[in-house]
């Protein structure tokens, strides 16, 4: 299909150090904070944390 909109095209994959994921964990963790709204923050789908 040529004619396909440039928005169905694959993204590049975003890859996080071990460092980022470990500050992703611990600030998911905190009272009050939730795993989605972290998610958010770090432009990650929330379904992909569980």
């Amino acid at each position: 299909m040529e004619d396909s909109p440039a928005f169905f095209l694959p993204t590049a994959r975003h890859r996080y150090t071990r460092a980022q994921k470990i500050a992703m964990v611990e600030e998911s963790v905190k009272p009050g904070v939730s795993i989605a709204s972290v998610a958010r923050a770090h432009g990650i789908n929330a379904i992909l944390g569980r």
